[in-house]
């Protein structure tokens, strides 16, 4: 006895709602739309991070360190001096920059056990790839730091 009145009034709604454009526009054309524009957008996919490196070394390790690096395909890699690499970085055309000692690795004769700062720059305003790119850097230095003990 219940049901009756129930599917009566939920059709007359249906039927009311399908009259009215204003709603109709507002149900399906609007998110519609929106579904379009932010998919178009793309806000939620990374994009690449332009990391410039600096090698001072000029040594195995170094090449064999960004030779790795290389390998990982969310880093868009250029090398070249201290200078051209910073005002890459300056002027937005870098995410992050690294500069890579003249100590880095091993010279051929010895090995040297003392902590090596490697130098990152980075760009302020993308924190996002940079983040990222830090992330990629600091696994990449662990996998190095564990390989060497």
């Amino acid at each position: 006895m219940l049901r009756q009145p129930v599917i009566y009034l939920t059709w007359s709604s249906v039927k009311m709602w399908s009259r009215d454009r204003a709603s109709l526009f507002w149900t399906f054309f609007l998110p519609l739309v929106i579904m379009v524009i932010f998919g178009l957008l793309n806000f939620g996919e990374l994009g690449r991070v332009d990391l410039g490196i600096v090698d001072e070394a000029q040594n195995d390790a170094s090449a064999e360190f960004i030779a790795g690096l290389e390998s990982i395909s969310a880093l868009d890699i250029t090398q070249g001096s201290r200078d051209v690499e910073q005002d890459a970085l300056a002027q937005g055309r870098r995410d992050l920059v690294i500069i890579l000692p003249g100590q880095f690795g091993n010279d051929g004769e010895s090995v040297t056990r003392d902590p090596i700062e490697i130098k990152a720059l980075y760009h302020g305003g993308r924190t996002s790839e940079t983040q990222v790119g830090l992330g990629i850097l600091r696994s990449a230095i662990a996998e190095l730091n564990f390989a060497i003990t």
